[in-house]
């Protein structure tokens, strides 16, 4: 699980300097033209809280929920 976060986290990171390209690789994939940059201030911040032990599936859910919320 930490290499899936830490990937996913790269991912948001790099589309939040600019790149908004990584994303199409991400979870959020085709939604990534729907996001601001709050959104993704907010996934940012639910998956580094994510514990290492987890499964892919609550990284997920932390994307739907940012999905939600915008």
């Amino acid at each position: 699980m930490r290499l899936v976060k830490s990937i996913e986290l790269n991912h948001v990171l790099r589309a939040m300097a600019g790149d908004k390209a990584h994303l199409k690789a991400s979870l959020i994939g085709a939604d990534a033209d729907k996001l601001s940059m709050v959104d993704l201030m907010y996934y940012e911040d639910r998956i580094r809280k994510l514990k290492d032990g987890l499964l892919p599936i609550e990284l997920e859910a932390c994307y739907y929920s940012v999905s939600c919320h915008h």
